[in-house]
């Protein structure tokens, strides 16, 4: 997730991520949070966040949901 980057600019660097908005980021990450779902923030810096084969298809759908929430009040 790249806050404040142009949907037509590709992200191929640590350098291009680095340039995202990171006070979005960690209210975005605080909101995620604060509806049941964590991610490592590396203090706002670029990350790679993963899934695990242990997460069902159920999870995943309410995480989704969750996040459509998160989204919703992250303006």
């Amino acid at each position: 997730l790249y806050f404040g980057i142009d949907a037509d600019e590709e992200v191929k660097s640590y350098r291009d991520a680095a340039r995202a908005d990171k006070d979005t980021l960690m209210k975005f990450f605080r909101l995620s949070y604060d509806n049941g779902v964590y991610f490592h923030d590396y203090q706002g810096h670029p990350c790679h966040h993963g899934f695990s084969i242990a997460h069902t298809l159920q999870d995943m759908e309410e995480v989704l949901d969750r996040l459509d929430k998160v989204f919703a009040n992250l303006s």
